[in-house]
């Protein structure tokens, strides 16, 4: 197994840098800032991933729950499987689990 890149400052991501209209997103692949866990949050080193056409229409791609746009780049591909690459503090229902799919 492969370890984790726990030292890397970006990471690599399909995303949307810009958003030109309503149904005309700026698609793009690259180097994007690597997340810190925050509190008890666990970060995930992405193995697998799917980018659904549907994710282009869903609210909760262009804002949060709470109704904040969210800020880009927005980053795609909701369902995926992975290693558990860092835990946030407090983070401990996952400390035991290495692999796993969401």
């Amino acid at each position: 197994m492969t370890a984790t890149p726990t030292n890397t400052k970006t990471m690599k991501a399909a995303y949307f840098e810009r958003r030109t209209g309503v149904n005309n997103p700026v698609p793009s692949y690259g180097d994007v800032p690597r997340p810190v866990p925050g509190a008890g949050e666990v970060l995930v080193w992405v193995q697998a991933t799917s980018i659904m056409p549907t994710e282009l229409t869903w609210r909760t791609t262009w804002e949060t729950q709470s109704g904040v746009q969210r800020a880009f780049p927005v980053i795609l591909g909701h369902e995926f499987s992975g290693l558990v690459a860092g835990l946030g503090q407090g983070s401990k229902v996952l400390t035991s689990v290495r692999r796993f799919t969401a």
